[in-house]
């Protein structure tokens, strides 16, 4: 760590530490408070990078997820797919309850 603030020029706030393999070397992944970058010092030799930005499709995918490109449709939007899904769940319950009643009345007669 004292590489890393080295590196950084400041006393790092780190809130999480990891180690992990990257291209076949185990490195640590230092991680500071909201909103800091995230520094890779390798457990070897103690060379310290600054964690290399995700590739676009992996961006895409974590504002996609994070969030969700609906804009000011996004609650509209919640609601009414889960009306639908609501819908659909309660007539399933309805017609499956209907057909195994009516098997049960058409056996008892």
């Amino acid at each position: 760590m004292a590489r890393a603030n080295e590196f950084a020029g400041k006393k790092l706030p780190t809130t999480a530490m990891t180690l992990m393999m990257r291209e076949g070397r185990p490195v640590y992944q230092a991680i500071g408070g909201m909103g800091a970058d995230s520094l890779l010092i390798d457990a070897e030799n103690g060379t310290v990078i600054k964690t290399p930005p995700p590739g676009p499709l992996t961006q895409y995918f974590r504002e996609a997820h994070f969030y969700f490109f609906a804009g000011a449709w996004q609650v509209p939007l919640l609601i009414g797919l889960a009306a639908v899904a609501s819908a659909s769940a309660i007539s399933g319950l309805y017609l499956n309850l209907r057909l195994w009643f009516g098997k049960l009345s058409a056996r008892i007669r």
